[in-house]
């Protein structure tokens, strides 16, 4: 807004002095607008999803902790991987050292 002492000579200012309304408002406006306030200001009850989609957004709103999250899941990703990997091949290992011995000597062969 203007704070010019010289408003009171510009036409607009005069103009708009001068406009004075004459409609009335329709009936019950002011109980109307409060409703629609209220309306608006009605808070959904928050889900566990919604927590967590919200935590998300402000999270990972920033790229470098969006790049820091990421390359920490591919770590724990390829860590977990390596390490079930290993597991199962140790595995094979054991039960083909088991199985060439047996092949090889019949008397390791399995009781039943």
């Amino acid at each position: 807004m203007k704070t010019d002492p010289n408003q009171d000579n510009d036409p607009l200012h005069n103009a708009m002095q001068a406009w004075k309304v004459a409609t009335p408002l329709p009936p019950r406006f002011q109980e109307q607008v409060w409703q629609r306030i209220e309306q608006a200001q009605v808070v959904e009850k928050a889900t566990l999803w919604m927590v967590l989609q919200n935590w998300f957004q402000t999270a990972l709103s920033r790229r470098a902790v969006a790049v820091s999250y990421l390359v920490i899941l591919l770590m724990v990703g390829l860590t977990s991987g390596y390490w079930q990997g290993r597991q199962k091949a140790s595995r094979v290992e054991a039960t083909l050292s088991v199985r060439y011995v047996q092949s090889v000597d019949p008397y390791q062969m399995p009781r039943r």
